[in-house]
C-alpha cells in the first residue's frame, strides 16, 4: 500500500496511538490518514489508491476509533494466558534448536581446524627433494583450508548464529557444551 497508517494520540497529536505491531497489522489491511472535522483531528482508514493514481474520489473511507476497538477486542480475546505460555514455549524450542545447530557449526570448524593443523605438520615434516610428495600434501592442506574457511562462512551466514568465531572453544569429549 501507499500510504501509512497514523493515529491520533489521546493528546490529539499526530503519533502512535496503538502498539506497533497493531498499526503494521491495520497498514498491511488498510491504510489510513488523518482528516480534521470540528476543529480537531480524526483518525479514519481511508481507500485513496484510486485517488492517488487516477485523481478519482475516494472509494471508501472508515472512521478508525471503531474499528481500532474491535481489533483490540478480538486480540484481547485470543491472547489467553495458555495461548501466551504456548508462544513462549515455541520461542523457548526455536533458541534451543538454533543453539544446537551453532553448536554443530563449531564442531564442525573445530574439525576443520584439526583437519587443516594435520595437513600442515605432515606437508612440513616432508623432505623438500621429494617434490610429487610436497605437492600431493601442499594441495591437501588447501583443500583442508578451504574446508575450513567454508565451515566458518557458513557459521557466519547462518541464521541465530550467536557466537563470535573468536570464541570458539575446542571440543573435547568429556565437556559438556
Amino acid at each position: 500500500m501507499d500510504m501509512t497508517r497514523r493515529e491520533v494520540n489521546p493528546k490529539g497529536r499526530p503519533g502512535a496511538a496503538a502498539g506497533p505491531g497493531r498499526m503494521r497489522a491495520m497498514r498491511a489491511a488498510f491504510p489510513g490518514s488523518l482528516r480534521c472535522r470540528r476543529g480537531r483531528l480524526e483518525a479514519w482508514y481511508i481507500c485513496d489508491r484510486a485517488h492517488s493514481y487516477r485523481a478519482e474520489p475516494f472509494c471508501q473511507s472508515i472512521a478508525g476509533p471503531p474499528v481500532d476497538e474491535a481489533i483490540g477486542l478480538l486480540i484481547a480475546e485470543q491472547m489467553t494466558p495458555a495461548a501466551i505460555e504456548l508462544a513462549l514455549e515455541v520461542r523457548k524450542e526455536i533458541e534451543a534448536r538454533h543453539e544446537n545447530a551453532d553448536r554443530l557449526r563449531c564442531r564442525a570448524i573445530e574439525r576443520a581446524q584439526i583437519e587443516a593443523d594435520l595437513a600442515q605438520h605432515r606437508f612440513m615434516l616432508v623432505d623438500p627433494n621429494n617434490r610429487l610428495v610436497a605437492d600431493t600434501l601442499e594441495g591437501e592442506w588447501n583443500d583442508k583450508l578451504r574446508m575450513l574457511a567454508n565451515a566458518r562462512e557458513e557459521r557466519e551466514r547462518a541464521p541465530g548464529s550467536t557466537i563470535s568465531s573468536s570464541s570458539i572453544r575446542p571440543f573435547t569429549s568429556g565437556s559438556s557444551q
